[in-house]
């Protein structure tokens, strides 16, 4: 746990935006520089999230709080190695999304001026089973955390660890899970579901300028209800049309 005063760093480029951020939590807008050149009019970002760590620290401050200017919610924060090494910086890095407007309730007149921020299990998140109750509201009935580097895991090997899309064919769901390529879920108990196989495409170097080199990353799943068989598209790789055998095959 992490509390204390926040001092407001705007968008934490210039040494002068910490002035008085020693011993508080600097809070500094990072623009995601993901969607320049997608959304229309979307800004460069005036600097990195580890510029604005390297002047927090300079100055003094007890943490980053990095407010994630973006349409999508904050991501995880690897420490890096090399000169990616953030945790090398000298503060805490954590990261909160301008869209909960967490900044926003922070900065308004008669806001709070302090913050607590408590670790939670490390996760990149992992599916959850939903119950409709008949009144169009829903209840959580299970999870299923159990695949590599997903939940618990902190920091993770180089890759994406979050699923991306699922789909089910009798007992069995097929997640689309990135770097864990697809996950073969047994939910006949949809309140404990099983991982029952997986598979993963090999490695590759293809589009690196755009993903960095690491494993696979698939993104999508399909199946075919009269074969059992499961597409999937990895973006480094192109597309795999594979067969679930065994326990991973629908019953």
């Amino acid at each position: 746990m992490l509390s204390g005063t926040v001092h407001d760093a705007g968008d934490g480029c210039q040494a002068s935006d910490y002035s008085g951020a020693a011993g508080k939590l600097a809070l500094a807008d990072s623009v995601d520089p993901f969607y320049v050149g997608i959304i229309p009019g979307w800004p460069e970002p005036p600097c990195s999230i580890g510029e604005q760590a390297i002047l927090a620290t300079a100055a003094g401050a007890r943490a980053l709080v990095s407010n994630l200017v973006s349409p999508d919610d904050a991501y995880v924060l690897s420490p890096g190695v090399g000169a990616r090494q953030l945790s090398a910086i000298g503060v805490p890095v954590i990261q909160i999304a301008d869209i909960d407007d967490v900044a926003a309730a922070l900065r308004a007149p008669g806001g709070a001026d302090t913050m607590t921020i408590t670790a939670q299990t490390p996760s990149w998140g992992y599916l959850r089973v939903f119950q409709e109750n008949g009144t169009s509201e829903w209840q959580q009935v299970g999870a299923f955390t159990n695949a590599p580097n997903a939940y618990g895991v902190h920091p993770t090997p180089p890759g994406s660890w979050s699923i991306h899309n699922t789909e089910v064919l009798g007992n069995r769901a097929y997640s689309a899970w990135y770097s864990n390529g697809i996950v073969a879920i047994d939910v006949s108990n949809p309140t404990a579901p099983t991982r029952v196989g997986q598979f993963v495409p090999d490695t590759s170097k293809r589009n690196a300028n755009s993903l960095g080199t690491g494993p696979a990353e698939v993104w999508g799943v399909a199946i075919d209800p009269a074969t059992g068989i499961v597409y999937a598209s990895d973006m480094r790789t192109g597309l795999w049309i594979v067969k679930p055998t065994g326990s991973a095959a629908s019953g």
